[in-house]
């Protein structure tokens, strides 16, 4: 997708095609609707912020990360929020993802956090930390 103009490339577990694998019905609800908040909130296109595979243009990933405020989970959502913002082309791919049977992350507490880095990223907009970078 990259030589089709694309600045920034994302797996998916999303996209159309992708498929996904022993999730429990708990987080696949929690997922959806934090999914269901990006939209509208960020005006961000993206079906999958989290997933964890992502390929950038290289002077697209140094501008992006040099603005990075957020180091923690939601990093990727500022990433992808910035990347939209800032008119670079994003792409998605669908992906085969597999739940890891006795994951450690604390669903709840994530979200929490997760929720929270949203309102900075409003905030951080807002206040003007990403108009000249």
């Amino acid at each position: 997708m990259m030589d089709q103009g694309y600045d920034v490339v994302i797996g998916s577990r999303g996209a159309s095609g992708a498929q996904e694998a022993h999730r429990s019905l708990i987080r696949k609800t929690m997922s959806a609707t934090l999914r269901g908040m990006i939209r509208p909130i960020f005006n961000l296109n993206v079906r999958d912020t989290q997933c964890g595979f992502k390929l950038f243009k290289r002077d697209v990933a140094r501008r992006l990360f040099g603005a990075q405020t957020i180091m923690g989970f939601s990093f990727d959502l500022e990433i992808l929020y910035l990347a939209n913002k800032w008119g670079y082309k994003i792409g998605e791919l669908p992906v085969a993802w597999v739940d890891a049977p006795g994951s450690k992350v604390d669903s709840k507490k994530e979200i929490k956090r997760f929720l929270t880095d949203m309102k900075r990223i409003k905030m951080n907009d807002f206040k003007g930390v990403y108009a000249n970078r």
